[in-house]
């Protein structure tokens, strides 16, 4: 368990979530968000490699920051597994890709 401060100050009690909800299974709950966060790149004239380099590098990231920054990740159970960050960063391709297909 960890804990956080508020925004006003006062510290908060993180309890992570079971292993088999989060982070454990290839596909959950921020599996969207990384779509979105593709879909916005192509939006904004990302290329693809680099949405791809920046969907691996915020993976490997928040593996290696999430325990000494949980303020800053919103998950603070365990790090991701390694197929949960695979198509972590394939959801940020898929939603690039819908956003070149519909152009």
């Amino acid at each position: 368990m960890s804990t956080a401060l508020t925004r006003f100050g006062q510290a908060e009690r993180q309890v992570p979530a079971a292993d088999d909800r989060i982070n454990s299974s290839p596909v959950d709950r921020f599996t969207l968000i990384h779509v979105v966060a593709g879909a916005l790149g192509s939006a904004l004239g990302v290329p693809l490699p680099l949405a791809l380099v920046l969907g691996a590098w915020f993976e490997i990231a928040e593996n290696v920051y999430q325990g000494s920054f949980p303020s800053i990740f919103p998950n603070t159970a365990p790090n991701d597994s390694i197929a949960n960050s695979v198509c972590d960063v394939a959801a940020v391709a898929a939603g690039w890709t819908a956003v070149e297909l519909l152009r």
